[in-house]
């Protein structure tokens, strides 16, 4: 009997979890424009900040200093810039890469679905985080039985999106949104970039074949005891994921290996 209670407890809770996420993704999906702050933390590592603006249909950017996002719907630009480097791609027939995924519903995504990973499984629960209950959306990868994994957070009494706790390999990321709004005034031109002078344009072979690049990159940072090592949070890997991200295109769903690592 107390089995049985739990269980139905349980399926309760994925319920209304579940329940949650479709309000919460219905009403992002309406909202024309979005911006705010967000935070990245880990053990060791961070405070890490990205300011990000949004708009219907395909628009936005994202600025954290180290890889500067642009995207009009039409082209998007991403500037390296320790590199001094850039790289663009025509978007006028798919959609760029590089919005938090957290609202992927803004455009139309399912929660987590624009992370360049293979899903394995999802779950939806109720739990208590930063204080607050929330529904959980539990996304877990393909990940050499490491289970990998991110997990949404949407607040149960205001309906509205915390952030997402991740885990990859042996690194755990905390990130969570500030001063979040929805229904901004845009600027015009705010999703334009010219490239500055002295900016090397990145026209390179991983453009043309993303997928070996890649899997250059996953034998560089395999060990010998063969675990591959997480490397979500380097700087240099998350632009080998947008570079890969970006030449594919996101309605490109690779089939035999993971998305983006």
């Amino acid at each position: 009997m107390v089995l049985h209670a739990l269980t139905v407890g349980m399926i309760f809770m994925s319920d209304e979890a579940r329940n949650i996420y479709t309000r919460f993704e219905r009403e992002l999906k309406a909202c024309q424009s979005a911006s705010g702050d967000l935070i990245g933390r880990g053990r060791g590592q961070g405070p890490f900040k990205s300011t990000f603006l949004l708009q219907k249909p395909k628009s936005f950017r994202v600025i954290d200093g180290q890889i500067n996002i642009y995207c009009n719907g039409k082209v998007q630009f991403n500037h390296l810039v320790a590199e001094k480097e850039y790289f663009k791609r025509d978007v006028s027939k798919g959609f760029g890469f590089g919005a938090p995924y957290a609202l992927d519903a803004f455009f139309g995504f399912p929660t987590g679905a624009t992370a360049p990973y293979i899903e394995k499984k999802t779950e939806f629960r109720m739990q208590k985080v930063d204080g607050r209950i929330c529904a959980a959306k539990a996304i877990h990868f393909e990940s050499f039985d490491r289970d990998d994994r991110m997990v949404f957070f949407v607040d149960r009494a205001t309906k509205r999106i915390l952030g997402w706790d991740q885990v990859f390999g042996d690194t755990k990321m905390h990130y969570r949104f500030e001063n979040l709004r929805f229904s901004v005034k845009v600027p015009a031109g705010a999703f334009d970039w010219i490239p500055m002078p002295g900016l090397k344009e990145k026209i390179t072979r991983e453009l043309r074949h993303p997928e070996r690049f890649l899997a250059r990159q996953r034998r560089a940072d395999r060990p010998a005891g063969g675990v591959q090592k997480c490397y979500v949070n380097r700087p240099n890997c998350r632009a080998a994921v947008i570079i890969a991200a970006c030449a594919k295109g996101r309605s490109a769903k690779p089939t035999s290996s993971r998305r983006g690592l």
